[in-house]
């Protein structure tokens, strides 16, 4: 690796440690009197990190040393004598003396050293070395603390054990002072996001880096290797493993015995960790070895083991040191030779005993065979791992290997199963683990190709369609397509699939009477024919028609007998709009008891439903929280749909509201990342998401972005603006008023256009109601006000801070303390910004809008008031001491003052009075007087209030 990948991959993500080991290696007085050891696996970048250290400190002389994974011979002392012929000074210590001498002699030539500079030691890979090593870096550890040596050791640490000499050692050296033993893992995802970035100069897409951190698992020397020479704007990794990643894995496996590289390769098309008896049954199997006892298996996996290619834990299982190697090893095979290697993993499946396999040995068997060339033998085996994956409840699974089997239907000469039979299996696979896209493409395919299917089956198959493109969020069927639906059940009224199509058809009726009529029909009938499904879609759309008609009470009427039919048969859709209807009938949307009612369906629904379904009231509940301010709880109900495949809506909304909170708390890298993550899925799926927009505009408002901001607003669809406008006009006007605030001609314009679109009243939407979440009077009530006010503060009316005051209380009423906090701050702001500054009213708001704010770990908000508080004198008490320091990395920038000018501004910023300013730059008063006039007209600052108020938002340049 070069220097330019080396430096990332110590430095990027790694702060806390590089602050430990300097902390460790730095006496009371600032002289080196420290050892550091760090373990850690291979490629975790100990080596790298060390070399870093050394590199922050230009004053100490340095040594590097390294031991050497020597098989065959060990030389005693050979880490020190490499040292001393490094430096040229060979030859002046002997070797040869017994080991006490070289031992003194070696600490002896390190007091020389020490008495003319400080002197750093770097000893790495220290498991290699032999005890009589060990031995003099413990005597040196023990030495004087007066004497200016710091000690960097690093270890592998994945072959711990009790009986090598380097763990005893490692054991030992802990206990003895001014040493500090550190473990080093790989990095994270931020922190091999980081490293992305570092290398390529800029931020990577977010789906690179889930493919890099899928590949390298956070090891930054592989992070380093499979990122170089990308271009900066690709989002996957290329299928060509890079050169030097496939250099570094051969000089791994440079030097090894022919059968052992062999064993390697089948071991990485293997694709797990594998026990020495496994690997001598498969080699024996394709007949690479002859009559390989395990005995001489272990010599070949000790082999493999001392170079570092493969590790163990539990010494018995073994697998790659580094997950890359596997794939580099795998594509060293030809397809012919992958071919038949997975034929010899087959045939010792054959042999097994099947009740002793479960289902995951089954699944990779069928693997083996899908990938040996065999049409007949993948069939085979998908279609008995399907039927294991089933019965143990791995639905995903399931529907992997049936999907198989019925691509492989036409290609096997002799099949007991027809294509009808299959794409059944396929479809309810689909329905049993909630992939909706896959579900409606078997249904599609059906219905055009099986022309056997009764006009019943259709039906169902027809209305499950309907109901599973409106889950996708791919539109509402039309007036015609409700009728065709009716019409195949017409001659069938006493037939479950009648109640079943009523009730789904009735959510698209526009018509109460009709919608109402046809529920106590589907009702009815349902409950005649006992059929799970058709009850609980028929209570559902009663629920649903319920809250259409904010009949609240039959709404809970219905709910729990719906919520356990759906249950029972089981459909997590029919359970989700019952669950919802039920939490919002009995406490109303944006409620604590709302958020509390869905946690508590979701997990009573868990390990019942799929958990697309359960992450789908996950995700209405961490709304809710977010809405109402408890962000821990919004966190937990959003860690919850994280852990499996959730589909691409969830995982866009939760992305948003994550994003939405980031932004709210003043942690805009994390929203980066998020609103990053959600442009990549959007360009993917196409969805366009209510949430996703006006989180995005958030973060654009906060740093200033208003035309992006406007642009952003302006891009959302009629469906997304239907399903929030009121929200949508409030942060229009917001970004209106920031424009106008700033004087911003170009996105004052843009937005007053928006503005003027979002002003006519949307049409009611149509299809079920819990599409389309409802505000409450008082939250529409709040949001007016809100908008209101920001209009107040866009024209720059002398009544704003009132509009502010009434918009904060109404927001109280309906506990939203996001804007509530956001309208005090705004209030506060026009108290003391537009004409003459009113302490005393102000100080009241201030301390209400900080009190929320510091709860809310609003950030932003935080230290605009705090600034403020500090400007006009104001006493505050809240969370921080009032001098409380704003935080780090958001100071202003304005641009076009002079070095003296930003200094005066810092100043005015911290409060001081003209006097104090005078005296502290040694200036008259007037001097400073005509700075700051010259100050106000630059920047547009109606006086230092406002001044002060701007330099909290902007970075100052620095002075001088």
């Amino acid at each position: 690796m070069n220097s330019q990948a080396e430096r990332p991959a110590a430095v990027v993500g790694r702060d806390e440690v590089r602050e430990r080991i300097a902390a460790a290696l730095t006496g009371p007085n600032g002289e080196g009197a420290g050892t550091v050891v760090i373990t850690g696996p291979a490629g975790v970048g100990k080596t790298v990190l060390a070399q870093d250290v050394i590199r922050a400190h230009p004053h100490a002389r340095a040594f590097v040393g390294a031991g050497l994974p020597l098989s065959t011979v060990s030389v005693p002392f050979l880490l020190f004598r490499s040292m001393l012929r490094a430096t040229g000074a060979d030859g002046s210590i002997d070797f040869d003396e017994p080991a006490s001498r070289v031992l003194v002699a070696i600490d002896h030539w390190i007091d020389e050293l020490a008495s003319e500079s400080r002197v750093v030691l770097v000893l790495d890979d220290l498991q290699w070395v032999d005890p009589a090593t060990l031995d003099v870096v413990l005597y040196l550890m023990a030495g004087s603390p007066d004497r200016p040596l710091s000690i960097i050791a690093t270890v592998r640490d994945e072959l711990f054990s009790s009986s090598r000499a380097v763990d005893q050692w490692i054991s030992n050296i802990r206990r003895m002072p001014r040493c500090t033993s550190i473990a080093l893992g790989p990095l994270d995802r931020a922190g091999t996001e980081d490293q992305i970035a570092a290398v390529l100069g800029t931020r990577p897409h977010q789906s690179l880096v889930e493919d890099v951190f899928a590949h390298t698992r956070g090891f930054p020397y592989l992070t380093a290797l499979v990122v170089a020479g990308l271009d900066p704007q690709v989002r996957r990794l290329p299928d060509t493993m890079p050169a030097d990643l496939v250099d570094a894995v051969e000089l791994s496996t440079r030097g090894l015995d022919s059968d052992v590289v062999t064993m390697l390769r089948v071991m990485a098309l293997a694709g797990r960790p594998m026990t020495g008896d496994q690997l001598r049954e498969l080699l024996l199997a394709g007949g690479a070895m002859q009559d390989v006892d395990s005995g001489l298996m272990d010599v070949r996996l000790a082999e493999a083991s001392t170079a570092g290619t493969i590790t163990t834990r539990d010494g018995r299982t073994y697998w790659f040191q580094h997950p890359l190697a596997a794939e580099v090893l795998d594509s060293q095979l030809s397809d012919g030779e992958r071919a038949f290697w997975h034929a010899a993993f087959v045939r010792v499946g054959e042999h097994a005993d099947p009740d002793a396999q479960g289902f995951e040995d089954i699944g990779r068997i069928a693997d083996h065979a899908a990938a040996s060339g065999s049409p007949s033998d993948a069939y085979r085996w998908s279609l008995i791992a399907f039927r294991r994956a089933t019965e143990s409840g791995a639905d995903a699974q399931s529907l992997r290997f049936v999907e198989r089997a019925l691509s492989l239907h036409a290609a096997v000469p002799v099949v007991s199963e027809s294509e009808e039979v299959l794409l059944h299996a396929v479809r309810l696979a689909a329905r049993a683990c909630a992939a909706h896209q896959r579900e409606v493409d078997v249904i599609d395919r059906l219905l055009a190709t099986v022309d056997e299917l009764d006009v019943l089956e259709r039906a169902e198959l027809s209305a499950r369609r309907m109901i599973l493109i409106a889950a996708l969020q791919r539109g509402e069927p039309e007036p015609q397509q409700i009728d065709a639906l009716l019409g195949l059940t017409a001659r069938h009224r006493t037939s479950w699939q009648h109640a079943y199509a009523l009730a789904l058809a009735s959510m698209w009726m526009p018509e109460a009477d009709r919608a109402a009529a046809a529920i106590a029909e589907a009702c009815e009938c349902a409950e005649r024919s006992g059929n799970d499904l058709a009850i609980a879609w028929s209570l559902a759309a009663g629920v649903d028609f319920a809250m259409v008609m904010k009949d609240d009470e039959t709404a809970l009427h219905l709910a729990p007998r719906a919520i356990a039919a759906a249950l029972r048969a089981p459909d997590g859709l029919a359970h989700n709009v019952a669950a919802l209807a039920a939490a919002v009938a009995a406490f109303g949307e944006d409620t604590v008891g709302f958020a509390e009612t869905l946690k508590q369906s979701r997990l009573s629904a868990v390990g019942i439903l799929p958990h697309v379904h359960t992450s789908w009231l996950a995700i209405q509940e961490a709304r809710c929280w977010f809405q109402l301010g408890r962000w821990k709880e919004c966190a937990a109900a959003l860690r919850f749909t994280i852990g499996e495949h959730t589909g691409a809506i969830i995982d866009m909304t939760g992305r948003a509201i994550a994003g939405r909170l980031a932004t709210r708390q003043g942690r805009f890298s994390d929203a980066d990342g998020h609103f990053a993550r959600l442009a990549e899925l959007r360009a993917e799926t196409k969805n366009i998401l209510s949430d996703a927009h006006l989180g995005l505009a958030e973060l654009l408002i906060e740093r200033g972005a208003l035309l992006e901001a406007a642009r952003t607003l302006a891009s959302v669809n009629e469906r997304a603006l239907n399903l929030d406008r009121v929200r949508f006009q409030f942060t229009a006007m917001r970004t209106l008023a920031d424009a106008r605030a700033l004087r911003c001609e170009s996105p004052a314009q843009e937005v007053e256009t928006l503005v003027e679109a979002l002003a006519f009243a949307a049409a009611p939407p149509s299809g079920p109601r819990w599409a389309y979440p409802r505000l409450s009077p008082l939250g529409e009530d709040a949001l007016a006000r809100l908008h209101r006010a920001e209009g107040a503060r866009a024209a720059s009316d002398s009544d704003a801070a009132e509009r502010w005051i009434e918009a904060a209380d109404a927001c109280r009423a309906v506990a939203w303390p996001w804007e509530e906090a956001y309208a005090c701050r705004r209030a506060v702001e026009a108290l003391l910004l537009a004409g003459r500054p009113d302490r005393r009213a102000a100080a009241p708001v201030l301390r209400r809008g900080l009190e929320i704010a510091v709860g809310l770990g609003a950030m932003p908000i935080e230290r605009v008031l705090r600034d403020l508080a500090r400007y006009a004198r104001i006493p505050v008490a809240v969370g921080l001491p009032d001098d409380a320091p704003t935080s780090p990395g958001n100071e202003a920038s304005i641009e076009g003052l002079t070095p003296r000018e930003s200094e005066i501004v810092e100043l005015v910023a911290a409060g001081r009075t003209y006097h104090e300013i005078a005296d502290e730059l040694f200036v008259s008063e007037k001097t400073v007087s005509s700075h700051i006039s010259n100050i106000l007209r630059k920047t547009g600052a109606a006086n230092r209030v406002e001044l002060a108020r701007l330099a909290s938002e902007v970075r100052l340049p620095t002075s001088g």
